[in-house]
């Protein structure tokens, strides 16, 4: 059973959302775990591709697309869905829903702003895990701190 970790942000400007995620990934990369960032579009999935090498100075995070046919493992994969992701372990979801995980995965990551579209889905999304017995930890960051 997965561990979840919701991250719950102060500010509601959708690019420190995005930028907590580039740096979450990169934290679990450097940890040793085969993280997928899990999208909710092409754009978005376009966006976290661009900051993944700009979301701060001198900040590159190896990473490839599911699109993309031989990922390596040392790098983040950005996905649209589950498929083909055996090699996974942790997964940033950017989803408003809750995907159906396989039985590799060791972690989720959830980051909630405060935008009605992510907030209202987050909670929504914490009452499945928590109904499903899942262990669940809370983080607060500050937007200033990002």
């Amino acid at each position: 059973m997965p561990a979840i970790d919701f991250y719950l942000l102060d500010s509601a400007d959708r690019r420190i959302r995005l930028t907590i995620a580039c740096r979450l990934a990169e934290k679990a990369l450097h940890k040793g775990y085969r993280p997928l960032m899990l999208s909710e579009s092409p754009a978005q999935q376009s966006t976290l591709d661009d900051l993944l090498w700009t979301f701060r100075t001198g900040s590159f995070v190896p990473h490839t697309t599911d699109t993309e046919s031989h990922p390596a493992a040392a790098e983040v994969r950005l996905g649209l869905n589950m498929t083909s992701v055996a090699d996974i372990d942790l997964v940033i979801n950017l989803q408003p829903s809750v995907p159906n995980f396989p039985q590799n995965i060791e972690r989720i990551i959830e980051i909630v702003d405060q935008t009605e579209e992510t907030r209202l889905p987050g909670r929504k999304r914490y009452r499945i895990y928590q109904q499903n017995g899942m262990p669940i930890k809370t983080h607060k960051i500050s937007g200033q701190n990002h």
